[in-house]
């Protein structure tokens, strides 16, 4: 059946050819392929781009939805740590609540300390109040109780750099802390916690209050410490962040209520007659950006109080794509926020659309090219064939004397040539029959080996090109690796500025220790400071988190290397860098490297085996354990299971990959470690991946096969020697 159907395409395609100019058949065939490569590589081009679009936004809204959450935590955790110190301060007796005026000092030099706090405040069970603040030009307050005519009056001093009082600027009469909303919550929670967001007096900020009750050494209540925080500060770091080229960010309640963003508007308003303050909620942002993107997310979620966990969505506004990311932040003290983070795709799709349009102009300057030169080349063609077949007429008409293009070095000059011996051979036919032919068939003969000659050219070609398209592969998969260690350096940096912190704490403490005047409250501050510090270190492992940072980027660099070793061993697979392996290490070092391949649609489950270690080249093994996994994941077309299992016996670790894919053809199942076979699209596979493996599993001694039924998944069965050479 086969070979009739290739028998009507010859008869159909002869048929069309036949009544083609042959000038015309050979442009169009010469122009022809020229459109359909510039085509496809412009397709493939552009898909990919928009790809790694999808990824680089991905990674980007990652990354800025981190760096603002660890900006927030920090900036959040100063006001709890004031608070903190105050209460340790109290309870160890090192603050005497009924000495007021040693707590003023102590509180305005703590607040001058912590300039990120705006305002530190201590109120007692007795009715005491004593506040602090620093104002934006350097000047400060201090605010106390006078209880003098058994009136609970609050006076607002002015003070001067030393923090000594100079006078009264304001009194607010009947203020009692001891029934105002903060300190009642702080008692009844038992707990630090935070207030609800609110207007600030002076109108210019939205403003955060952290309070925590106070309890001596007997666990009996004494009062409640409370320092304010300016959210100012968020919306100056959202503003500084530069998110792509037009990206921004902003911060909301889950009541929807904005907190900060990164555009100049600000998240509250301000009516110009009474003066009031309202809060801005995200959705009637003036800012159309802002006001797109919550109104989407209501839209999708319903409320935003379903939203419990990190989305990564895609929406479109006015005709143009935008990325988004929405991520919880929570800290236990009743703060519930939503950080969001929007990219419009122009940023990244500038590049791409300028390369689409080089690549049209491009496509139409080779098809131009292509044209003229096919033009000639017919010409140059099919002159010489016209002159012969003009002369092969006359000759047949009986005129033997043609002019010939016997001069010519290449085809046609032999075909020419042929034609003249030809005339002789038939002048001469009668007397030297048997000689003539002869010498046809030496001609037929070295005919014949120049055609040999260029068929092995051709495959010789054909081997390169897929070579070429595995080199693409191999440095497609070097920027994984990279990626991570990218990461792994801005990490670490991260973990040494924590230990400068802790360094910066040190220094700090030696110049209180060698200076003559150091009280020893300060003293006492700065111990406590270090020891906190400390702390947070052991907690958080913080050296052993640097050192696997750095275990982790030598690593990938490691990997890199035998990323390009593994490249120049294509062609000469030799057994270079042996050394004793446990292969389950090997199996989880590749499982590390192809995360990001097996993440989106695969379940790895591993079923190791104590196995003992081999001698084998580990980057080659490494190389046929990622060969094996890719063409598993590669089998899954959507959600699937990939299976590894290792085993021992007296000579062979035996290693099993397995998958649920799509399973391997019965007919082409032998053929599958065969140089360049593939089962997949042209262009989408060299052919190599498994020649590679089966070469370097004999190259160390082992065996290996695939069992596979289609349509329910393949395994491949790898063997290797506990030893490459008998002791």
């Amino acid at each position: 059946m086969h070979v009739k159907l290739k028998e009507k395409i010859a008869v159909l395609t002869a048929k069309i050819s036949g009544k083609l100019p042959l000038k015309f058949v050979l442009i169009f065939l010469f122009v022809g392929q020229i459109i359909l490569a510039v085509g496809l590589t412009g397709w493939l081009s552009f898909n990919n781009g928009q790809k790694a679009v999808n990824d680089l936004a991905a990674q980007l809204r990652d990354e800025f939805t981190t760096r603002i959450q660890q900006h927030l935590r920090t900036y959040l955790e100063m006001p709890h740590l004031v608070n903190q110190l105050n209460a340790d301060a109290v309870r160890l007796g090192v603050l005497k609540l009924d000495n007021l005026a040693e707590l003023k000092r102590y509180l305005w030099h703590e607040r001058k300390s912590f300039n990120t706090v705006s305002y530190v405040a201590l109120g007692t069970e007795t009715g005491e109040y004593i506040g602090v603040q620093f104002f934006d030009d350097g000047s400060s307050m201090i605010q106390d109780m006078d209880r003098t005519d058994g009136k609970s009056v609050i006076r607002t001093w002015s003070v001067d750099d030393n923090g000594n009082q100079i006078k009264i600027d304001k009194i607010q009469e009947n203020y009692d802390p001891r029934s105002r909303p903060w300190y009642i919550e702080a008692i009844k929670a038992n707990k630090p916690i935070w207030t609800e967001v609110y207007a600030y007096f002076s109108g210019v900020s939205m403003t955060i209050s952290a309070d925590q009750p106070i309890h001596d050494m007997s666990g009996q209540l004494v009062g409640v410490a409370s320092s304010d925080l300016t959210l100012a500060e968020v919306g100056k770091f959202l503003k500084n962040l530069k998110i792509g080229q037009t990206g921004q960010t902003f911060i909301m309640e889950r009541t929807g209520n904005l907190i900060a963003t990164s555009t100049d508007e600000l998240p509250f308003i301000r009516t110009e007659t009474t003066q009031s303050i309202s809060r801005l909620v995200a959705t009637e942002s003036k800012d159309t950006i802002t006001q797109a993107t919550a109104q989407f997310l209501l839209k999708t979620f319903g409320n935003f109080t379903q939203i419990t966990a990190t989305q990564h969505l895609n929406f479109t506004f006015n005709g143009e794509r935008y990325y988004l990311q929405i991520s919880p932040l929570k800290d236990g003290r009743g703060l519930d926020w939503l950080t969001v983070v929007i990219i419009p795709e122009t940023d990244f799709m500038k590049n791409i659309n300028a390369n689409t349009r080089d690549t049209i102009l491009l496509t139409f300057i080779a098809l131009l090219v292509a044209i003229l030169i096919g033009f000639i080349a017919a010409q140059w063609i099919i002159q010489p064939i016209m002159q012969l077949n003009v002369a092969a007429k006359k000759i047949a008409e009986g005129q033997w004397d043609q002019d010939l293009p016997v001069d010519r070095k290449d085809e046609i000059g032999e075909l020419a040539l042929s034609f003249s011996s030809m005339e002789l051979q038939l002048s001469e036919l009668i007397n030297n029959l048997e000689k003539r032919v002869q010498e046809r068939t030496q001609e037929l003969t070295k005919a014949y080996k120049r055609l040999k000659q260029s068929q092995t050219q051709l495959i010789q070609s054909e081997k390169m090109a897929s070579l070429g398209q595995m080199v693409a592969g191999v440095a497609h998969e070097i920027n994984t690796p990279l990626g991570y260690i990218k990461n792994n350096v801005e990490l670490t940096e991260d973990l040494l500025k924590e230990i400068k912190e802790l360094i910066d704490a040190y220094n700090r403490l030696v110049i209180l220790l060698t200076a003559g005047d150091t009280s020893e409250e300060a003293i006492n501050t700065q111990f406590a400071t270090i020891t906190e510090l400390s702390q947070k270190f052991e907690e958080d492992d913080t050296f052993i988190e640097m050192k696997q940072l750095i275990a982790d980027t030598i690593h990938g660099i490691a990997q890199i290397s035998n990323l390009v070793v593994n490249l120049k061993n294509f062609s000469r697979l030799d057994l270079a860098a042996i050394s004793d392996v446990n292969l389950n290490e090997s199996l989880d070092s590749v499982l590390i490297i192809a995360h990001n391949m097996l993440k989106y649609k695969t379940e790895v489950r591993k079923n190791y085996g104590n196995i003992p270690t081999i001698e084998c080249s580990p980057s080659q093994i490494n190389q046929v354990f990622l060969n094996l996994l890719t063409n598993a994941v590669q089998a899954i077309e959507e959600k699937g299971i990939i299976q590894i299992s290792t085993s021992a016996d007296d000579q062979f670790v035996h290693i099993i990959i397995q998958d649920t894919g799509k399973g391997i053809p019965k007919s082409v199942l032998a053929k599958i470690f065969d140089p360049f076979f593939t089962t997949k699209p042209i262009g989408d596979g060299t052919g190599l991946g498994l020649s590679i493996v089966y070469q370097i599993v004999k190259q160390h001694k082992g065996r290996i096969r695939a069992v596979s039924q289609e349509g329910k998944g393949s395994k491949f069965i790898v063997s290797l020697p506990h030893q490459l050479k008998a002791k």
